[in-house]
Formats: structure tokens, sequence, C-alpha cells
């Protein structure tokens, strides 16, 4: 993960000082894609050098040819060779691949780039998350052990308040196996299934005050012992919540330790001007575009 955000940093570094606005994403697809690939397959792609991006442009293409076949009836008739047990288990191939490697890399990218919008947007929490990095590394430029991680504590909480007001798995799906009593007067019925849109408890009046502004102080430690556990979903929950989460989480807090140590992001676009829209992930309208300003040194 240190290795795989350093590079991505090296090759953004052109960038700082242009006074002209960057497209982030395609930088942070291709670090999360090479950083799950050799983490969860002992795979060295190496999309950031230009030497496996066909695999990276594979995943561009396969989301809209997905969303094509779930929405159109006429591309149904395989549905008899999909009973198959050999189907079965080409699905559960390919399910077990895409959600390691399309859901891993995508959603970890996403959520990066949403929070450094975030960052750009409010100054003063981004020299927050810096200055504890600064806490934590000073000078140096070692890379990050997993005692560094668990002493990033603000930088937590600015990923957990990103993933609630922009949950970048924007609903899930859950099968009711027997009878469930949601309240005194409604019964989910075995075999029935819900669909679950984090996006209503995450803008709820009454379990966040002022759901719409951006505030990290929501996830302190405090707080978050006063607050239902399932009121922040933003890797479902339950038995079959997201598998990745943990991984996702220790490779958004290394890239952006990396990054924020390094440069200060800013943006002439506004929450208010944010538009987003549903696919298999949670996107933002438009590029990503920020731009890059080095700092000087390491405390500054």
């Amino acid at each position: 993960m240190n290795e795989r955000a350093r590079i991505m940093i090296q090759k953004m570094q052109h960038h700082c000082g242009s006074g002209v606005e960057v497209d982030f994403y395609p930088y942070f697809f291709t670090a999360s894609f090479d950083t799950l690939c050799e983490a969860s397959f002992g795979v060295q792609v190496d999309s950031q050098l230009g030497r496996g991006r066909d695999w990276a442009q594979v995943i561009f293409r396969v989301t809209p040819l997905f969303m094509e076949r779930l929405f159109a009836a006429w591309f149904y008739m395989g549905y008899i060779y999909e009973k198959t047990s050999a189907a079965k288990k080409m699905k559960k191939d390919c399910d077990d691949f895409r959600e390691f490697s399309k859901n891993g890399s995508e959603t970890t990218a996403q959520t990066n780039c949403f929070i450094l919008l975030m960052l750009a947007n409010h100054p003063d929490y981004q020299e927050k998350v810096f200055e504890e990095q600064y806490n934590i590394f000073g000078d140096t430029d070692r890379p990050i052990t997993p005692d560094d991680l668990d002493k990033m504590e603000y930088l937590e909480q600015v990923i957990k308040e990103t993933l609630r007001l922009f949950p970048v798995v924007p609903m899930f799906a859950r099968h009711a196996e027997e009878d469930t009593k949601l309240t005194q007067n409604y019964v989910l019925p075995a075999g029935a299934t819900a669909v679950i849109y984090p996006f209503f408890t995450h803008y709820d009046t009454e379990l966040w005050p002022e759901p719409n502004k951006f505030n990290p102080d929501n996830f302190t430690a405090e707080k978050m012992a006063n607050r239902h556990k399932y009121a922040f979903l933003p890797f479902s929950g339950g038995a079959r919540g997201c598998i990745g989460n943990k991984f996702a989480m220790i490779t958004m807090k290394t890239t952006l330790s990396i990054f924020i140590r390094q440069f200060r992001v800013s943006t002439t676009k506004k929450l208010e001007d944010i538009e987003v829209y549903m696919d298999l992930v949670l996107r933002c309208k438009g590029d990503w575009n920020m731009k890059l300003e080095r700092r000087i040194n390491q405390k500054s």
C-alpha cells in the first residue's frame, strides 16, 4: 500500500502549481486497483506504470455492460443455462472476482475523491488532518505501520463523515429467510427482498444534527457510543456486511496520509454544486477537478 501510494504521488507531482484543475479519479483508481490485485491475488498489475492498463480498462468497460443486462429483458434468454451447476460455479467465481477487483478498487477510489473534495471545500479540516499526520510522522518519510494507522483518529472521522454524506455503495438488498417484525405494525414476510438506501438514515435529522453539513465531529468516540450502530451504513451491515471494509479503511488511510503530507488541495467546486448519480457505486457527475499545491516543507 505504501509503495502504490508513493507511485501515485510521483505521477501527480507535475500538476503542482499549474493552476489547472485536474481529474484525480484515474490516479486513485489505478493506485487502488494495483494495491488490491497485489494484496488479494499476489499479482503485480502495475497499471499505474502503464504495464497493466488493459486490466483497469476492463473494469471501466464492464460496468455499463452489466447494467445493460440487468435492466434489458431481452438479454435474459440464457435462463436455462443459468440453472446448470456449471453456470452457478462460474457465477460464483465471477462474483468473487468482481467483489474484490471491481468493488474493492472502484469504491475506494471514488471515496478518496469525495474525501479530497470535502477537504478542498474545508481548508480548516484539511489542515487539521495534516497536523495529525505531522504529529505522527514529523519530517520523516518512513513507511506507514499498523500502529500509525491506529493513531489516525481524525482522518478516520473525516473518512466516515464523507461516507455518511456520500455512501459510495448507495443501496443493498437483503432476503428475508423468515417473517421479520420491523415495527409494531409492519412485518417483512419470508421470501421478500428488502432494499436498503443508506441515504435515508445518513440524512435523518433525528440521528444527525445538520445532516447536510460536513462535520467530522459527528464521529467522535463519544457521539458514536450514543448512536445506534446501524445509523451509519457505508459498508452495509450484519452478517452479510462488506467483506472488505477493514481493507478499504486501511487502504484509504494509507493513501490519504501520504497524499496530504505532500499536497494541499483546492477546488472551485462547492458542496452545493456537487451532483451525484447511482450506478453500481455512487458517482459524481463530471470530472473530479481539483488543484494541487505542493507543501513547501513538511510543516506547512
